[in-house]
């Protein structure tokens, strides 16, 4: 099951999985959005004490992605252009080698490359993502949420390779790719990352099915408890020959 969003008080909430803040890192998830009537935050790192922000991933008002970095005089920031809708499934790949360089900050959808409407370097120091991490929202002051699904969101600190995006694009498990897998929450009726143990907060939130998620054979992600209705079933790994667990919930 997906973790449904409300766009209006939902939220999940993480300690500090780690300073992501010029820290070279891939982001990956699948997401619905219902509408794009505000600003809304998918994945968000906090400065010190929750009162500020760091790192973001969002969705603008303008049907554009946009990933954006926190520094003292200009922000990174680099946009994609407006192709994004409503009640349409897409899985999201986003890249960024720790530079203030824009152009380095690399977007995915559904295993292509983006193309972009606007890129900003930054400029000066970067603000430490020294506090929690929130999914569908900001802390402080609880707003620009999320309203739609997400599951499956994988973190690496490194930028993942081109076979390794396409991999996931076609719906490959996060834990398949398990170098440098920093965060990994599959969002399967609770939010535990399954790197760190967090188990996360839910400030309201709702579940809801999502398509099927192929697991590397002997993964330790593999044989939860299906949620109602779903079932595991064997797939074959796109591109290699090795048998591997799939399980749809």
């Amino acid at each position: 099951m997906a973790i449904d969003f409300n766009g209006s008080t939902d939220r999940i909430d993480y300690g500090n999985t780690r300073d992501w803040s010029g820290q070279a890192q891939s982001i990956s998830l699948w997401f619905v959005k219902d509408d794009f009537s505000n600003t809304s935050y998918i994945c968000t790192d906090h400065g010190s004490g929750d009162s500020t922000l760091s790192v973001i991933l969002y969705t603008q008002t303008i049907n554009t992605l946009k990933f954006w970095v926190n520094h003292a005089t200009t922000n990174l920031s680099r946009t994609s252009t407006a192709v994004l809708s409503t009640a349409t499934t897409y899985h999201v790949v986003v890249t960024w080698d720790g530079s203030a360089t824009a152009t380095n900050i690399n977007m995915y959808l559904n295993g292509a490359v983006m193309s972009y409407s606007a890129a900003t370097d930054g400029v000066d120091a970067v603000l430490a993502a020294d506090g929690s991490t929130a999914l569908g929202g900001r802390i402080y002051d609880d707003a620009s949420n999320f309203n739609g699904r997400m599951w499956e969101l994988g973190r690496w600190t490194r930028v993942i390779a081109a076979d390794e995006i396409i991999g996931l694009a076609a719906g490959a498990s996060p834990s398949t790719y398990m170098n440098g897998l920093a965060f990994y929450t599959p969002l399967v009726r609770s939010a535990i990352d399954e790197i760190n143990g967090d188990a996360g907060t839910l400030d309201g939130t709702s579940v809801a099915t999502h398509g099927r998620i192929i697991t590397p054979s002997g993964s330790r992600f593999v044989g939860r408890t299906p949620a109602v209705g779903g079932s595991f079933q064997a797939a074959w790994a796109l591109g290699s020959n090795q048998l591997i667990g799939a399980h749809a919930i």
